[in-house]
């Protein structure tokens, strides 16, 4: 039996998720965590066969515990579960260690087989996300990747231009990160000027386009 670790901050995806698993053979979901303050407490004592970790937690930076939890212990299966652009984050995850990305719209559908390709010390993307990103390398050199100027982005910048592109206002912002809102001031100015963007609206309107 396979022990399983859902990290998500929505208690109905959480419940859903886990009652799906209950059904799948072989998979045990052990516990369960709505931050990255209760899952460091959790997996310091248990020791999980695959953790399953959205990116975009309240407050908190998935990605970054992804990198903690690969550099604390490189050997960790970790499945990336997020409503994120998968084109974008798939690349980043896979860079930052995760064995696979699983967009929460498909995961219905494909949850258990990535899992299962995981637990096997497989990578995981699924068809349209592999296509994605081989259409990328194939057209980088000439530029013709969906979004290729976002790659000059860190990942918190680009965490940040999501959510600015669901419209969330700075404050919003400084709320769901836990930052201040000069720190997210500070991060939408570097990211006008590295995406050349003359004004505030402009990159609004670009952020807006690409959460579409």
């Amino acid at each position: 039996m396979k022990k399983l670790y859902l990290i998500d901050d929505h208690p109905i995806v959480r419940s859903g998720i886990i009652r799906m698993l209950e059904r799948t053979p072989g998979i045990n979901v052990i516990g369960e965590a709505g931050s990255i303050r209760e899952a460091r407490e959790f997996l310091s004592h248990y020791q999980p066969d695959l953790i399953l970790l959205d990116i975009l937690l309240e407050n908190e930076n998935g990605l970054e515990f992804l990198k903690e939890l690969r550099a604390n212990d490189p050997k960790v299966k970790v499945l990336i579960l997020s409503m994120m652009e998968a084109s974008t984050y798939a690349k980043r995850v896979l860079k930052a260690g995760a064995k696979g990305f699983v967009a929460k719209a498909q995961a219905t559908e494909e949850l258990v087989a990535a899992i299962d390709q995981v637990l096997a010390d497989h990578i995981y993307l699924s068809p349209k996300v592999a296509l994605q990103l081989a259409s990328q390398t194939i057209h980088s050199e000439n530029n013709h990747a969906p979004h290729p100027e976002l790659t000059c982005l860190t990942d918190r910048q680009l965490q940040i231009f999501q959510l600015v592109g669901q419209g969330l206002t700075q404050t919003q912002i400084s709320d769901r990160l836990g930052v201040e809102r000069r720190t997210v001031e500070s991060h939408k100015a570097q990211i006008r000027d590295r995406l050349n963007c003359q004004t505030m609206a402009e990159l609004n309107a670009k952020a807006a386009r690409f959460s579409k």
